[in-house]
């Protein structure tokens, strides 16, 4: 699952909890240095991935 479908994630999660739902629990029972270690990987990797592309797009035309 994804964060945009986060709500109803939260409503059918099963047994096994996604990241999203995983990251929601750990914040609202008291934040830990593995939600900022996961939240700053999450950010690097939509970056790189934002800037790859932006570098990719260009080099084509």
């Amino acid at each position: 699952m994804s964060f945009e479908n986060f709500n109803t994630t939260l409503f059918l999660v099963g047994s096994e909890a996604t990241l999203p739902i995983n990251l929601y629990l750990q914040v609202r029972d008291g934040s830990t240095p593995v939600i900022n270690a996961i939240s700053f990987l999450l950010i690097i990797f939509t970056s790189t991935a934002a800037l790859a592309n932006l570098y990719y797009s260009k080099k084509e035309r």
